[in-house]
């Protein structure tokens, strides 16, 4: 297996994740993962947990638009990084809901397998103030 090529195509799938999200396109999102995806959402809020499935994720990130009022984005902050795999995302998240906003760094972390995303882990850079914001 020539690893080189693997990695592109990874970054690819990953790309095009970022391409989906940005342009809205919810039949393409759901073209990149496996249906028994796992998507790790990190903290303690309401939003937290594990998602098996992406019917499960595609109805957390709905609710999430819900909430803000669609003013939730998740956008690229940096290359995609990768390592077999694996690929790193730097990424910067705003939204905003009533009288609260938040606007952080941090990096989703992508498995990739056969073409198709297979889990996803989220970090942020301020994890209690991303727990404040999603618990009203």
């Amino acid at each position: 297996m020539n690893t080189a090529v693997t990695e592109k195509e990874n970054r690819s799938v990953v790309a095009a994740y970022f391409d989906a999200l940005k342009s809205g396109d919810m039949t393409g999102l759901a073209l990149l993962f496996d249906r028994n995806a796992l998507w790790h959402q990190p903290g303690r809020n309401p939003f937290s947990g594990d998602k098996v499935g992406f019917g499960r994720v595609l109805a957390m990130l709905s609710r999430m638009q819900n909430v803000t009022n669609n003013s939730y984005a998740i956008k690229r902050d940096g290359s995609l990084m990768t390592s077999g795999n694996l690929v790193s995302v730097p990424v910067h998240t705003t939204a905003s809901s009533g009288n609260l906003s938040i606007s952080m760094k941090g990096t989703h972390l992508f498995r990739i397998d056969g073409g198709y995303i297979m889990e996803v882990w989220l970090f942020s850079e301020d994890q209690k103030a991303e727990d404040t914001f999603w618990s009203v």
